[in-house]
């Protein structure tokens, strides 16, 4: 199997918050994903970026004015509020989330991290955690809502396709996860505030020492 050399690929490595853009030509005032899409199908989040995140950004005054004239024009408002509201009581944000950032030059930048988390009740099963994970392309946005154990899944995964390479750091965030987790059920928030987070670094590693995207994008879109 042949590996890249260094000089195959020219990267960089930062953390940051981005917009979506298709070129770095894309001027800034395009929206960026609003937290709102996140949460919707990927196949929304895609003709969103595709639609609306392609517009110039609404004036503030403007956008207020025409909210106003809507709720004034509409029944539907409180009670559509209402359910949409319940919705989003459950999902909590990840306060120590951050986007790490990394260039390939051959395909363009691509960014990870964990947004948000939630508490899902499925009755047929316990109460359990789901992160939202969102995944930067030189494209699109996507965010997906992820058990740990699909995490895990991803992180074996690794090895598997890239067993040329030693992901050393990418080890030693694991172990320290497993090493502080509960191997009981936790849901308490500051746990998964923690636990999200100690995930969110085994994915930056992993985005820092492969040496292609594709795994990313095989899970994440």
């Amino acid at each position: 199997m042949y590996i890249s050399s260094s000089s195959d690929w020219n990267w960089n490595w930062e953390t940051d918050s981005i917009a979506t853009q298709t070129s770095e030509n894309t001027p800034k005032t395009y929206l960026e994903v609003p937290e709102w899409v996140s949460f919707e199908s990927l196949d929304f989040q895609k003709i969103w970026q595709n639609t609306s995140g392609k517009r110039h950004q609404q004036p503030q005054k403007e956008r207020e004015k025409y909210e106003k004239l809507w709720l004034q024009n509409t029944e539907l408002p409180i009670t559509t509020y209402q359910k949409h509201n319940s919705f989003y009581d459950n999902i909590q944000k990840h306060i120590y989330s951050v986007m790490a950032l990394r260039s390939f030059t051959q395909t363009g930048p691509y960014g990870i991290q964990i947004t948000h988390f939630r508490i899902v009740d499925d009755i047929k099963t316990q109460l359990y955690c789901e992160y939202l994970v969102k995944f930067k392309t030189p494209r699109y946005e996507y965010s997906s809502w992820m058990r740990y154990s699909k995490l895990k899944l991803f992180y074996n995964h690794l090895f598997l396709h890239y067993s040329y390479l030693s992901f050393k750091n990418t080890r030693l965030s694991w172990k320290v996860l497993n090493s502080w987790k509960s191997w009981f059920r936790n849901l308490e928030m500051s746990y998964l505030q923690k636990k999200a987070f100690f995930l969110e670094r085994i994915l930056h590693d992993a985005l820092y020492e492969i040496d292609d995207p594709y795994i990313f994008i095989l899970y994440f879109t």
